[in-house]
């Protein structure tokens, strides 16, 4: 017998409220991004909030770099989850390295999803180089604490204390994050994508149904990316400003698969059920 029924659509959820912060803890983003009053608690990271930002575009040659500038709703959170268009790109776009984004600074992107889904995947399209090391996490009910979901890193052991790994072994526990090197590379310069399926190495799987490790392991509420650190061709050292404005996150994407929590009748998936 079932331990919970679910709709049989699978849909891409492309409208979740999104939210952009930095933060300077590690290994776990904060809990809240509001204070007691409402106001949301974070430092500009989105490029041209608080002034024109300046940045150069990486193209894989140290003497030559395209160069522009950021303007006030350039490249806001609001391009993560719209219609993604690869002739036409939008994308959000964080302020760059000369302005302190970089480890241990993180970038948190939190995705509201507004009520409960079983999670199918997670797709990302970087515009940007994708980061040397981040973060997928997860909560299971609105305002409770952020659980790991995913790592990705070319420094597993080193940046979160886990070894570099794609599955998890028939026994050991299958709520548990894992974290790979796969993706950690800083080619592609752009549209490099990441693709998160919450059952891949999973043993019990092809039992999901008969599995409620499985099943409460899937279940999300919200979805939080955090960014870690930022790949680099190492010329960051010598401080050149060129250089460090070249050095930032840039996401063109987000979509989230998932399968709506409800009684298996329904037509359509609504946020009382």
């Amino acid at each position: 017998m079932k331990n919970l029924v679910l709709c049989a659509i699978i849909f891409v959820l492309a409208a979740a409220h999104v939210d952009a912060s930095t933060e300077t803890t590690h290994y776990m983003p904060s809990a809240e991004c509001y204070d007691p009053y409402g106001r949301p608690q974070m430092q500009p990271i989105r490029c041209g909030e608080e002034r024109d930002t300046d940045f150069c575009v990486q193209t894989g040659y140290s003497n030559k770099k395209s160069c522009d500038t950021c303007r006030a709703g350039d490249h806001s959170s609001r391009f993560l989850t719209d219609i993604h268009d690869p002739d036409d790109t939008t994308w959000w776009q964080s302020e760059t390295m000369f302005e302190g984004v970089q480890y241990p600074n993180q970038v948190n992107l939190t995705l509201n999803l507004a009520k409960s889904f079983d999670i199918t995947y997670i797709r990302i399209v970087f515009y940007s180089p994708r980061p040397e090391s981040f973060s997928i996490f997860k909560r299971i009910v609105p305002n409770g604490p952020w659980l790991p979901y995913q790592h990705y890193s070319a420094t597993c052991r080193d940046t979160y204390g886990l070894p570099d790994s794609v599955s998890v072994k028939k026994g050991e526990d299958e709520s548990r994050a894992l974290c790979m090197s796969d993706y950690s590379d800083i080619s592609p310069l752009r549209d490099g994508t990441v693709v998160f399926a919450s059952l891949d190495g999973r043993p019990s799987a092809i039992n999901f149904e008969n599995s409620i490790e499985l099943q409460n392991w899937v279940t999300a509420t919200d979805i939080r990316i955090t960014l870690d650190r930022l790949n680099t061709f190492g010329d960051e050292v010598f401080g050149d400003a060129q250089v460090l404005k070249s050095y930032f996150y840039a996401i063109a994407d987000i979509a989230v698969g998932a399968r709506c929590k409800c009684n298996g009748h329904a037509s359509k998936c609504v946020t009382s059920t």
